[in-house]
């Protein structure tokens, strides 16, 4: 932990990148064991990650997003609620381009003919939207671990990783499981299925380096990365949760993911 602890920001955004890549790794590697997950246990999977990134936007980003911006009290929370608009506004503008853009069922961004783009890139593309701001949110809170407030510590940006680690471990399954289901190989399963955590150490050392370069929007940061996270979750990650028939499943999905977090950040400590 105290050798962890005295590594550049950019290292241990890097290393936390690549924690969570390992946890969807898991996840994914799934269905070379057994890919006979039912539906309403995916739609369970995909609740819980929505409820982890709600909780983890709020607990984890937005919280120390407001204690960490210099102003008085009654005004402390724009510089938050500016960062979480871009990032919001950010992402739906990408979801607009794209609009024949599945941002979480692979399966049909694979199946799904365009003109514009390959299935393979089309595919890549998606993962890449849906994981950037989880990637950006790592690296902006080690990073402000160093250039922030008091109040932000290294346990916080911790907890948020372990946070999105665990919430990747069943998005890995809910990824890789529908694409065995469509056609493809074991083998190429598991391969789409934990690149879609890959991006996140490389936008991790994103995030840092956005701090280490500009020390004062570390609110505006934090704001940013909770608002496209949020973003994703209420667009894409609950409706296609419910998008089969199982909204029991899906929401004690979410209120499972939601006490995960919970757990995490009040009861391991400081």
């Amino acid at each position: 932990m105290y050798g962890f602890a005295d590594l550049n920001p950019v290292i241990q955004s890097l290393l936390a990148g690549l924690f969570t890549w390992l946890f969807t790794a898991l996840g994914a590697a799934s269905v070379l064991l057994y890919a006979k997950t039912r539906r309403q246990n995916l739609d369970l999977m995909m609740g819980v990650t929505a409820g982890i990134m709600l909780a983890a936007s709020f607990w984890g980003l937005l919280d120390p997003a407001i204690e960490t911006a210099e102003l008085p009290r009654n005004i402390q929370w724009l510089p938050a609620s500016t960062g979480f608009m871009l990032g919001w506004f950010l992402i739906q503008y990408v979801d607009r381009v794209l609009p024949a853009l599945p941002v979480i069922d692979t399966a049909r961004a694979i199946a799904q003919p365009s003109q514009q783009f390959n299935r393979t890139l089309l595919l890549v593309l998606a993962i890449v939207l849906h994981n950037v701001p989880e990637g950006l949110a790592l690296g902006i809170s080690f990073s402000g671990v160093k250039y922030g407030h008091a109040s932000l510590e290294l346990h916080d940006a911790l907890v948020l990783t372990l946070a999105l680690g665990l919430h990747n471990l069943p998005e890995g399954i809910v990824v890789a499981v529908p694409l065995l289901r469509s056609g493809l190989s074991p083998g190429k399963s598991f391969f789409f299925g934990q690149l879609s955590a890959m991006v996140d150490p490389i936008f991790a050392i994103l995030g840092a380096l956005s701090m280490e370069t500009f020390e004062n929007i570390l609110p505006y940061g934090l704001g940013l990365a909770a608002g496209a996270m949020i973003y994703v979750v209420v667009s894409e990650v609950i409706p296609e949760s419910q998008s089969r028939g199982n909204p029991h499943h899906a929401n004690a999905g979410v209120a499972i993911g939601v006490l995960v977090m919970m757990g995490l950040e009040f009861g391991l400590g400081e």
